[in-house]
């Protein structure tokens, strides 16, 4: 299986773990695929949840922004044409740290 395929997936509502990624598509780097999405656009959220052993692991996903994050996308769009909105929202929201961790 490709990225294309994990995309796909996600895009369709599903989401995924890391070692789900693995077995499932043969992907090697989760994150790599979540930067991808990222940068088409779309807003990936990455849940940590705990396991029934008290694991906490990754859960990747797409999801819709907020309409602040886009309003201050479009704002910081005025003095920055070449970011795209979601990411120019964050980052105007000072939620640069978060980005990385809701990629």
């Amino acid at each position: 299986m490709s990225v294309e395929s994990v995309k796909k997936y996600l895009l369709d509502g599903g989401s995924l773990t890391a070692a789900q990624a693995k077995s499932q598509f043969g992907i090697k780097s989760m994150a790599a695929v979540a930067r991808s999405l990222w940068n088409d656009g779309y807003a990936v959220y990455i849940n940590r949840i705990a396991t029934d052993q008290g694991k906490r692991i990754r859960v990747h996903r797409v999801g819709i922004p907020t309409p602040a994050v886009i309003a201050a996308g479009y704002k910081m769009l005025g003095q920055s044409p070449s970011r795209s909105i979601v990411s120019a929202g964050y980052k105007a929201l000072g939620l640069a740290r978060a980005r990385r961790r809701v990629l």
